[in-house]
């Protein structure tokens, strides 16, 4: 797990040239945690708004979340746990905020893999092709922000501000259990908002 600045650096590179490469190849499914929380839902929506290439999908969105997603009409496709009928050109997929595959409750198609993740455990084996990004924060908006703001800012509007934000403040409990990065990381969406 990650816990070093500098070393936060060079897994936001390794992830822009991982997600620059597979996105050239065709696309990419950002694929949420099963529990739909606000911090996956969140997390999966900012992502996949950086390429016209890469859509969020599920298999649960909560309560909290479907109100972002209904109020700003941002594309998350519902899959359904047994039969999802993956594009026969997927290049890759991404997981965020899943601990291990059974967090997805889905039935992963063998591309590559991406894990972006914050989660003290890991059940996760990959591939010289796949990608883990695990750092030691509160929420995996955190990464997601990080790599926006430093390789794509002009994703950072509004809408993507907030589903980040309302990620941070639900995963960190109304900031009871936020550190120095969380709050950084507030701030810096509420100065890109």
């Amino acid at each position: 797990m990650t816990t070093n600045v500098s070393a936060f650096a060079g897994d936001l590179e390794a992830l822009d040239a991982w997600l620059n490469l597979h996105v050239a190849a065709g696309p990419v499914a950002v694929i949420a945690g099963k529990n739909g929380d606000m911090d996956t839902v969140g997390s999966a929506i900012a992502l996949a708004a950086h390429h016209p290439n890469m859509l969020a999908c599920g298999l649960h969105v909560g309560r909290a979340a479907q109100r972002y997603v209904a109020k700003h009409q941002a594309p998350f496709r519902r899959l359904k746990s047994e039969g999802t009928s993956w594009p026969k050109q997927l290049a890759a997929i991404v997981v965020v905020d899943a601990a291990a595959p059974d967090q997805t409750g889905l039935m992963l198609p063998d591309v590559p893999t991406c894990i972006i993740d914050h989660h003290a455990t890991d059940g996760w084996t990959l591939s010289n092709t796949d990608l883990r990004i695990k750092w030691d924060v509160r929420s995996t908006t955190e990464v997601i922000t990080r790599y926006l703001a430093t390789h794509s800012p002009s994703t950072l509007t509004v809408p993507v501000c907030e589903f980040l934000l309302a990620g941070l403040v639900t995963d960190t409990g109304r900031f009871r259990h936020a550190d120095a990065g969380s709050f950084a990381t507030a701030s810096m969406l509420l100065e890109a908002s």
